[in-house]
């Protein structure tokens, strides 16, 4: 039987990491959805990803890995979503890089994303993120051409 404690494979966008690409978002585009999802997986890539060849969220419960755990990926969604708001001050120090009329806007996204259909939209979008991206057996959950009971 496969260990389910084993770290997942890193993948990432042609050798960049999800903050760069973050750095590289315009400020409008940090304010959608995909925005949302991408802040997502530069919090939670140490405790969700994305099973393509199962289709299923994989979480990590504290002690091992999960299968189809959606739950906790909602739950990981909403602390995203929770923290929107002092995303500014935490990439921008004082706000020197952030002008003003833009840290208002990104307030108003950062309020709107508390909704039940930005949260969901956050995992939804995610599931596409290459740094989320893994198999089954990147974490020991397929054995003999099966999948190991978790």
């Amino acid at each position: 039987m496969s260990d389910n404690s084993a770290e997942p494979t890193n993948m990432s966008y042609d050798g960049r990491t999800p903050s760069e690409s973050w750095s590289d978002m315009s400020y409008a585009q940090r304010r959608t959805d995909a925005g949302n999802a991408l802040v997502f997986a530069i919090q939670h890539a140490n405790y969700a990803r994305y099973a393509r060849d199962a289709k299923e969220w994989v979480a990590w419960n504290g002690a091992r890995w999960s299968r189809g755990d959606d739950a906790e990926v909602i739950a990981c969604a909403l602390i995203t979503a929770r923290g929107l708001a002092d995303l500014p001050r935490d990439m921008f120090g004082t706000g020197a890089s952030f002008p003003d009329e833009e840290r208002q806007r990104f307030l108003t996204w950062a309020a709107k994303s508390l909704s039940a259909e930005r949260i969901n939209a956050i995992p939804k979008l995610a599931k596409a993120d290459p740094s989320l991206a893994c198999t089954l057996a990147d974490f020991g959950l397929i054995a003999n051409g099966g999948v190991v009971g978790v």
